[in-house]
């Protein structure tokens, strides 16, 4: 093969390569989150950073795949979600595993085509898909300052500032395992006890943010003084970004405090998924159902996952549109019969319409250990009050 030939062939074989080394990298993530979490779901983007809308769809048990063929914005970047942190050392394997998966794949392809002395072609294309994963090796374990830009608007830190991440806060990841532990285990005065080993007056802005983030993912905890001391200092350090005032209006909604959570939701701008979800949530739980039920009705055609629909169905049942309303429900139930918030929605759907011993039976099938359910103890004694009287 010349070498005009050779150049015109690796250019032509580029895109697929570069797919096929992104695949690679994500597959080391996925693929451990499925081991090492109980997630329900764990998603991977190729050529995109979480956008779902006109992608090619495949699923595979609990791994779900967006591929993105044709796309030019973000052509070669790659993206796997998990929705359950793992025990704190098992990060390391989660979020080493992309370049490491890659770079071992290449490597065994290239050594096989090699030594199996296949077609000049095949060997042209085993050393730049190996090339690909070290180029891909480096890019990724350089820690960036900046983070990456979701399509949703996030920014969340690469693979080499994960890990340095990890290694620099071990710490707070330590703190936050005990807490979860404590909590799972019913030890709540124990868990606070643990969290308030940690010495805010001393923490930096990183370890305060990897705090209130977790406590808006977790809900562990959020009624605990503790977070009003650590969002005061985290203000009083540097400027509060986007993703700070996200999480505080998370923790604020919670604790039930609906209007200042949704006060600090207004004040985000943008019109991301995310945002938009957690502002219909507060103005569901705030009883403006009318406001919320736009909002959940764009969210579930852009996205019909079962906590959209469940959501939608119950705007809709809430509005005197019962029958699509519970249809709604039903399919969220469908896609995810184990979703917390779509048994919620189920449950509150039952108690808003009399049938109470079907909203106890689904509320009792949520663990409160581990979902943090909003008022679900407020829920199920409610349903139980009303069921013996």
């Amino acid at each position: 093969m010349s070498v005009v030939s050779t150049y015109l062939f690796v250019l032509l074989a580029y895109p697929f390569i570069q797919n096929l080394t992104t695949l690679l990298h994500e597959l080391g993530h996925a693929l451990p989150a499925l081991w090492l979490t109980d997630s329900e779901r764990v998603e991977v983007y190729i050529n995109a950073y979480g956008k779902k809308e006109g992608a090619y769809r495949y699923k595979a048990g609990r791994l779900f795949f967006y591929w993105h063929p044709l796309r030019f914005k973000g052509y070669g970047s790659g993206l796997t979600e998990y929705y359950r942190s793992p025990p704190y050392i098992w990060n390391y394997v989660i979020t080493a595993g992309g370049v490491v998966f890659s770079l071992l794949i290449a490597g065994v392809v290239l050594l096989l085509v090699l030594y199996s002395r296949l077609p000049e072609a095949w060997q042209i294309l085993a050393i730049v898909l190996f090339a690909a994963t070290v180029v891909d090796l480096v890019m990724n374990l350089i820690p960036n300052g900046k983070g990456v830009a979701l399509d949703d608007g996030r920014v969340v830190p690469n693979d080499g500032k994960q890990l340095q991440q990890l290694w620099r806060y071990h710490r707070v990841y330590t703190v936050i395992e005990k807490v979860a532990a404590r909590m799972a285990a019913g030890q709540e005065a124990a868990a606070e006890k643990a969290l308030q080993g940690l010495p805010i007056g001393r923490a930096d802005a990183e370890e305060l943010r990897l705090l209130l983030q977790h406590t808006a993912a977790t809900g562990f905890l959020a009624e605990a003084s503790f977070w009003d001391a650590a969002f005061e200092r985290l203000q009083s350090l540097e400027s509060l970004s986007a993703m700070d005032r996200m999480n505080w209006g998370v923790i604020l909604g919670r604790r039930g405090q609906y209007a200042a959570a949704l006060d600090c939701f207004e004040q985000l701008p943008g019109d991301e998924p995310w945002l938009r979800a957690n502002r219909a949530f507060v103005l569901l739980e705030m009883g403006q159902t009318a406001k919320a039920a736009p909002l959940f009705e764009r969210l579930a055609a852009e996205e019909e996952t079962s906590y959209n629909l469940a959501h939608y169905g119950l705007c809709l049942a809430r509005l005197d549109e019962r029958q699509l309303g519970w249809e709604n429900i039903e399919k969220a139930l469908t896609l995810s019969e184990a979703e917390p918030y779509a048994l919620r929605c189920a449950g509150l759907y039952y108690l808003e319409t009399g049938q109470l011993q079907r909203a106890l039976d689904y509320f009792q099938q949520i663990s409160e250990a581990q979902e943090r359910i909003p008022r679900l103890a407020a829920l199920l004694q409610s349903a139980n009050q009303s069921d013996d009287s």
